[in-house]
This record gives structure tokens, sequence and C-alpha cells, in this order.
């Protein structure tokens, strides 16, 4: 069987082909339907990453105050709210981070789009050796969507997403 006899038996002819116009028109439809498909998943996309921002920060703020109580010595979480970033360091060595700085804008880390709106105890949360803190204090985070989530740290050193 030769490449004629094939296209014979599946109707290609040299006459039933497709215009350029058609063509065109065809991948104007798939573009247009990829264009809405992406704007669909943008809004859970935002929303996926600003719930993993919040338990991260969640997270973090836990491991700085059982790091405060492992070690004996005070521990804070420095909220940099211009950078949108923080970071965990031990009082007595301030600027060093303990385990590298969060940026919340960063894709690559897993964020992308969230905003540190702001915290109501100040830009540094300490904990204590026992594991308390001075401050109740409440952090929001926010998505690119206008959506925003909380964490509340009271003064046991508890923390609670809200």
């Amino acid at each position: 069987m030769n490449f004629t006899s094939i296209g014979k038996c599946l109707n290609w002819n040299n006459e039933s082909g497709h215009t350029l116009i058609e063509a065109v028109t065809a991948l104007a439809v798939l573009a247009l339907l990829t264009g809405l498909a992406s704007a669909g998943f943008s809004g859970p996309m935002s929303h996926l990453r600003l719930n993993h921002a919040v338990r991260a920060f969640a997270s973090d703020l836990r491991w700085a105050r059982q790091l405060a109580i492992a070690e004996g010595r005070p521990v804070q979480l420095v909220l940099d709210t211009e950078a949108e970033r923080y970071r965990v360091e031990r009082i007595d060595s301030p600027g060093v981070p303990v385990q590298g700085v969060h940026d919340l804008r960063d894709r690559a880390q897993g964020y992308g789009g969230i905003d540190l709106v702001g915290s109501t105890g100040g830009d540094h949360l300490v904990f204590q050796p026992n594991g308390l803190t001075a401050d109740w204090t409440t952090v929001t985070l926010r998505n690119d969507r206008g959506e925003e989530r909380s964490v509340s740290l009271i003064l046991t050193g508890r923390v609670r997403i809200k």
C-alpha cells in the first residue's frame, strides 16, 4: 500500500484542503477558549495561594515559639510589611535569620501575590523562653483579589488561623 492509496482510504484529496482563513479562525477560537479557561482558574489559585501563605505563616510562628522554648532564649518573628517578607531570628542575633527570609511575593517560594497587610502588635512578634508572648497580635494577609485571612497570636503563645 502506498501513500496515494492511504490518502484515498482516508478521503484525502487535494481539493478538500483548508484555507488560511479557516486555520486562523480555528486558532482564534482556541486562543479565546484558553483565555477563558485560565481566567476561571485565577480566582481559585489566588485563594489557594492565600491559604498556603496563612498556613505557612502560622507554622513559622509555632516553630519560632518551639525554638524559643528549646533553646531557652527569646526568639522573634520580624515582619517587613513594605517588602512583604518576614523572618525568624534570635533576639541576641538581630538581622540574622534562623531559616531564611520568607517572601510572600515570590512564586518560587510557593506564595506569589500575597500582601502582608499588617500586624496589630507591631513588627516584632517575640516569644520568651517559656513560650509566652507579650502581646495579643493579629497579622493579616491579603491576596491579589482582595481576599484577606488572619493569624492570631495570643499571650500564651498559641496560634490561631481565622
